[in-house]
């Protein structure tokens, strides 16, 4: 397995440690876990009397670890304490001055090591991102049904991939009506290029959901996701 540097980066405040050491939303048992996943999320929302899926609400949430860094099991018990009770909107909006200021022990006083090789807000992000997917990927396929639309990306042919990220991206969409539509431009063998335009979720969570509904669960999927204007 390769070397995770995020575990060489110092943490300071103790008040980050306390989360640590004793972690309130730290599940135990998940058979569901996937070999090749370091954490994965369990939640429950309520949904929003707007139909609006940013509005819906947090009501649970716990993670289970299979293997992670220390800052990355920090992020994952932060993240959990500030988004419970929250609605989704306001979790794809929070921001690490938001969570680095959470943890803080005095406003003066820093959280984390400023030389680290790969900054700790890169394994924000990666945090972050992965609660979107579950949380995306969980309406998604609930609003297929038995729909078995989403076929794997490996096994089509170049006609197939662009109908196929075309059903990919209107399922998207679907849940952000109210937003300039997300575009596809292209697909191809590895890629997925797609119009942005003021989309309300990152090109990371687009790319994860890729791989989450057209990849294979068993492999990591090569499937690339680029914005272009």
């Amino acid at each position: 397995m390769e070397q995770n540097h995020t575990q060489e980066i110092k943490i300071y405040s103790k008040r980050a440690h306390e989360l640590l050491t004793s972690p309130l939303y730290l599940l135990h048992k998940n058979l569901d876990l996937k070999v090749n996943s370091n954490w994965t999320w369990q939640f429950s929302v309520e949904k929003s009397k707007l139909n609006n899926f940013e509005s819906d609400k947090i009501l649970t949430l716990g993670y289970f670890i299979n293997s992670v860094s220390s800052i990355e099991s920090l992020f994952l018990e932060a993240i959990s304490q500030m988004t419970l009770g929250r609605n989704i909107g306001t979790i794809r909006s929070l921001s690490f001055r938001e969570l680095e200021n959470f943890l803080r022990d005095e406003n003066h006083l820093p959280v984390f090591e400023k030389s680290a090789e790969i900054s700790p807000e890169v394994s924000f992000k990666k945090v972050k991102t992965s609660l979107l997917v579950t949380l995306l990927l969980s309406e998604i396929k609930k609003n297929m049904g038995n729909d078995s639309s989403f076929e794997i990306w490996s096994e089509l042919n170049l006609i197939e991939k662009n109908k196929m990220g075309q059903i990919f991206i209107s399922s998207i969409n679907n849940l952000f009506s109210s937003a300039i539509p997300l575009q596809l431009a292209l697909a191809s063998t590895e890629e997925i290029a797609v119009v942005l335009n003021d989309f309300p979720i990152s090109i990371e969570v687009i790319e994860g959901l890729a791989n989450e509904i057209l990849g294979k669960a068993e492999e990591i999927s090569c499937l690339k996701v680029v914005a272009v204007q």
